[in-house]
């Protein structure tokens, strides 16, 4: 008989004997009850448990489950089948009901940097609720007490995300325009973790909710100082303010409306939408503007517009002034738009110019379409329709470490943009001559990001 098979009593069948091959020490086992040779702390018959039931299997015997975010790639959690509905492998901790899952990516681990959060929860088994005088600790839909209280580590991913196979990797976008949440008078527009909803006229808030035309003002919707007024009371204001003799000759049928708001004390121009927020800007040296840092790190989509008559000028950058961190960059060099990024190694230009250049005083608008994707292949269809879009392709070769092996993980492949965006200029140059200019010299407009607005005046 094979050493790496036994003979179970009363069958005259061989079985393997399916040692555990980070538990056991070889991959033979006892010929006639099947049990592997277990390193130091492991028992099962398959070497594949701890003695200790806050342990995992490891190469070198049982060790203890990290507190924390582990940097090992090999690291468990213990999931109770009767509270959470897993599919169960192992044996409960000894005095604990059900079953449970242990979980192990070797590829992935457990700590992707910003992938997901990781947040230490406790898990328990599901005990008996009656005839028990424990307290007790109620969720939505049972009652459970732990019985060995263990911290452990769990991955939540960010709004957006979830994982096709694995909850925790994090790999699938989730469509969150599936619920149509723009309603009616709105299109809803897939971003990086949300959506945003582009609004038919005379319709504004984050789903499109407020009725300029025939509702009534909400707190907060006129920006910047202006004032919600009612239309029917700016149509009292102005009949009550008009001489008498004017108004008796107004027909018979004149009657207030019966809905409706407008933003008072707002400056009135092409410049300014109508909730007082501001559409565009002039720059000069030493100015800019502020806003919090871009979230997004897979795909993004930026439009502006500018006019100018200097060839050279820095639009936006995002990222830090050291040349160590991800950033990118859309200036105008020598009359070409230029949009840069970095994701940790080298740093890649796109350039985009007109026969005459950008630096003619017109108005110019740039949209730039952000997205992280592998590209294997090029499709014959993509071609055809695109030819004068797409370079001739060409093959090439990317050498990862083993820790950068799998397609999960991060190893400098997804924008950590961890800097002010700032518009229109820089109070100083970054390191390393990321941008080649730190002011700009003219005016900005209709600034969108994942086609939302951003107001110029913020």
């Amino acid at each position: 008989m094979p050493t790496n098979h036994y003979q179970k009593k009363d069958s005259d069948w061989c079985h393997p004997c399916d040692c555990y091959l980070e538990g056991s020490l070889s991959s033979s086992c006892d010929q006639q009850t099947g049990q592997c040779q277990c390193r130091p702390g492991v028992i099962g018959r398959r070497c594949d448990q701890c003695a200790n039931p806050f342990a995992q299997v490891h190469i070198s015997g049982c060790q203890i489950v990290y507190n924390g975010c582990p940097k090992s790639f090999h690291s468990g959690v213990w999931w109770g089948e009767t509270v959470f509905g897993g599919s169960a492998v192992q044996q409960c901790p000894p005095g604990a009901d059900g079953q449970a899952s242990r979980y192990c990516d070797q590829d992935v681990g457990w700590a992707l940097p910003d992938m997901f959060n990781c947040v230490s929860q406790t898990f328990a088994q599901l005990k008996d609720v009656f005839g028990n005088a424990s307290n007790f600790i109620s969720s939505n839909s049972v009652f459970f007490r732990p019985i060995y209280p263990v911290t452990t580590n769990a991955c939540r991913c960010p709004k957006g995300f979830t994982g096709m196979q694995k909850s925790y990797e994090c790999d699938t976008e989730v469509d969150l325009c599936y619920s149509s949440p723009c309603g009616h008078h709105g299109t809803c527009m897939p971003r990086e973790g949300g959506y945003t909803c582009l609004c038919l006229p005379g319709y504004t808030g984050v789903n499109c909710e407020v009725n300029m035309l025939s509702g009534h003002c909400v707190d907060g919707v006129c920006r910047h100082g202006s004032h919600c007024t009612s239309i029917r009371s700016a149509t009292s204001a102005m009949l009550s303010s008009m001489p008498r003799s004017l108004a008796s000759r107004l027909p018979s049928t004149t009657s207030l409306e019966t809905g409706g708001f407008t933003c008072s004390n707002c400056t009135r121009s092409l410049y300014h939408t109508s909730t007082c927020e501001l559409r565009a800007r002039r720059f000069a040296k030493g100015s800019f503007l502020t806003f919090p840092a871009l979230k997004q790190r897979h795909r993004m989509l930026l439009k502006i517009s500018f006019a100018t008559r200097t060839s050279d000028g820095l639009l936006l950058y995002n990222g830090r002034y050291n040349d160590k961190h991800d950033f990118i960059s859309l200036e105008i060099v020598d009359g070409a738009v230029v949009f840069s990024f970095n994701l940790g190694d080298d740093t890649t230009r796109v350039a985009a110019s007109l026969p005459h250049g950008v630096d003619d005083g017109d108005w110019h608008t740039v949209t730039v379409d952000y997205l992280h994707r592998v590209v294997l292949n090029v499709p014959s269809e993509l071609l055809k329709n695109h030819d004068a879009l797409i370079d001739e392709a060409f093959p090439i070769l990317l050498l990862f470490t083993r820790r950068c092996a799998s397609h999960r993980a991060t190893c400098n492949r997804f924008l950590d943009l961890t800097g002010p965006l700032q518009v229109g200029g820089l109070p100083s140059l970054p390191e390393g001559r990321r941008v080649q200019q730190q002011d700009f010299f003219g005016c900005i407009a209709d600034l969108y990001i994942d086609h939302k607005f951003i107001d110029l005046n913020s």
